[in-house]
């Protein structure tokens, strides 16, 4: 029956199972293309898309040619669909328009107050956001995706260890793998921000997950497989757990993984420098205002992120636009291009710095704040995310050279004579001629 298989399909899923989950859409799709119920969770939850304008395509058809579903949960649920799909491009009135065709069908499961969660944390507009999140875990409590969203707005409002708590129950309530996923993922990062006996507290709630994570899992493919063995080894180089390693080193799902597990054993320097920051979290094309407050509030200086964002941010935020602001505030604000040397050079002085990287289609600004040294990282506070990212030091931005990865060293006037001289001077006449062709 169609229904079955929709339903085997979303069960695969949630037991690990995407591979099969896929098949069992696409063999419903198959043998049932007209169906309603197959036809929606294929379309929009089974297939793999080579191109995400089909979906919006999709979207649009059945817009302006009306089509509904005569059902009316699936109806709302595919209004509340089209609704986060149109959020993520910035479709916010239309968005909204779809949700409130969603909600007046008056049947929602929880799936449309999670959508609409969803627009109001793409518009920052975080407290909207987070009563609509817990309505809708009240009506659907142990969703996985619901679960997601809820810690997702709660992190970026600054409730991380909220989150982490509240994930951390859920998972002990509840038997989803998709949920204890998240609960550890906020777990290490209270654990990261945290010392001593507390550290300790949070590593063992995330280890406590971790230990049992398999058995959410028994349908793991390829992909579940090599998701579960990530967890492990992020679980254990934080714990710097040598046995947990050294299987990882032999039974890790990737060459990568294997290779990084076992340099991580062989290590004899097992220190982590790590200078003070502050973990704020961005809002929309905000990152480098955001990396900047993450230094000077460190420092003890008052800013106002969101007031620096209305002086500086057209869309993003240029580089020269916010050193220009820095040295009319009395820093000394100088562009640097960044490699191994300089930045462990700069970290081991005690100077945080911005970090940026850029691509073709999009730039993005973090805050460099200290250096794993088993694993030979740079460790990155990303405003946009949750956990510390690690970047390899031996193979920083090879990508982007010679003119990248850019940097911004941010110091008092009085220390910049100082901090100079821990720069090529070659590298700051390059860092200042590009930053002068940028602002052209």
């Amino acid at each position: 029956e169609p229904e079955q298989l929709v339903l085997a399909a979303r069960l695969a899923g949630h037991l690990g199972g995407h591979k099969l989950s896929r098949w069992f859409m696409r063999h419903g799709r198959s043998v049932f293309p007209d169906h309603p119920a197959v036809s929606f969770y294929a379309t929009y939850f089974g297939t793999q898309r080579e191109n995400p304008v089909d979906a919006f395509r999709d979207f649009e058809i059945r817009e302006l040619d009306g089509l509904t579903y005569d059902d009316p949960k699936l109806q709302a649920h595919w209004l509340a669909t089209a609704a986060m799909s149109w959020g993520s491009v910035r479709q916010m009135t239309r968005a909204h328009r779809l949700l409130d065709d969603a909600l007046a069908l008056e049947v929602d499961t929880g799936y449309t107050l999670m959508a609409q969660a969803v627009v109001h944390f793409m518009e920052d507009q975080w407290e909207r956001a987070l009563d609509c999140a817990e309505r809708a875990w009240t009506l659907a409590p142990g969703r996985p995706a619901t679960a997601n969203t809820l810690g997702r707005i709660l992190s970026r409002a600054g409730r991380v260890e909220e989150a982490a708590n509240r994930l951390y129950g859920a998972a002990k309530e509840h038997e989803s793998f998709g949920i204890a996923v998240e609960a550890i993922r906020y777990c290490m990062s209270m654990a990261e921000h945290a010392e001593g006996d507390e550290q300790t507290h949070w590593s063992d709630w995330a280890q406590e997950l971790n230990h049992d994570l398999g058995a959410r899992a028994p349908l793991a493919d390829r992909d579940t497989l090599r998701t579960l063995d990530f967890i492990r080894f992020d679980v254990a180089q934080f714990r710097q757990d040598l046995g947990a390693l050294e299987s990882l080193s032999n039974e890790g799902a990737t060459p990568f993984l294997r290779t990084l597990s076992a340099d991580l054993v062989k290590a004899t320097d097992k220190r982590r420098l790590l200078l003070p920051y502050t973990p704020l979290r961005q809002k929309h094309n905000t990152c480098l205002p955001t990396a900047i407050g993450a230094i000077l509030t460190a420092r003890g200086d008052a800013i106002d992120v969101d007031a620096l964002v209305k002086q500086i941010s057209f869309g993003g935020t240029a580089s020269w636009r916010a050193m220009e602001w820095l040295k009319q505030q009395g820093y000394a604000a100088h562009p640097i291009l960044l490699d191994r040397h300089v930045a462990t050079t700069l970290l081991e002085a005690g100077h945080t710095f911005v970090f940026i990287t850029s691509h073709l289609d999009n730039a993005h600004a973090m805050t460099a704040i200290g250096i794993d040294y088993a694993a030979d990282c740079l460790l990155v506070h990303d405003p946009s995310g949750l956990r510390w990212l690690r970047y390899e030091l031996a193979h920083l931005g090879d990508t982007e050279h010679p003119l990248g990865p850019e940097g911004i060293l941010i110091t008092t006037p009085e220390d910049w004579e100082s901090a100079r001289q821990l720069i090529d001077a070659e590298n700051l006449d390059v860092a200042q001629a590009y930053t002068a062709y940028q602002q052209a």
